[in-house]
């Protein structure tokens, strides 16, 4: 059995560590960067989709950071997404329009 110092077993955790978080970021989607206002007037429903659609197509996370999502169009989250929402975020969904979360939050 070979064995190793423990500045190689650290060295070792570190680089996995950098893996895992590289690997984490890369399954979360910022309703933000999707250019989402989060300004409860604007209509989101197209920037909150595409964030949605991005991390379908890795089952991933949607983040929202704090504010107002107003949503004027019917979608529906998939299973394989996350929704996020960080202390303070909501979704403002209109009158009449759906939003189905098969996903969890």
């Amino acid at each position: 059995m070979m064995g190793y110092t423990v500045s190689e077993l650290m060295a070792q955790n570190i680089s996995n560590a950098q893996t895992n978080v590289k690997t984490w970021a890369s399954l979360v989607f910022n309703a933000k960067d999707y250019k989402a206002a989060g300004d409860g007037t604007t209509d989101d429903s197209g920037k909150i989709n595409d964030a949605v659609n991005a991390a379908s197509a890795k089952g991933g996370t949607v983040v929202f950071p704090p504010g107002t999502y107003r949503v004027a169009s019917n979608f529906t989250i998939p299973s394989n997404v996350m929704l996020w929402f960080m202390n303070g975020a909501m979704l403002s969904v209109d009158s009449g329009v759906t939003v189905t979360i098969n996903g969890s939050i």
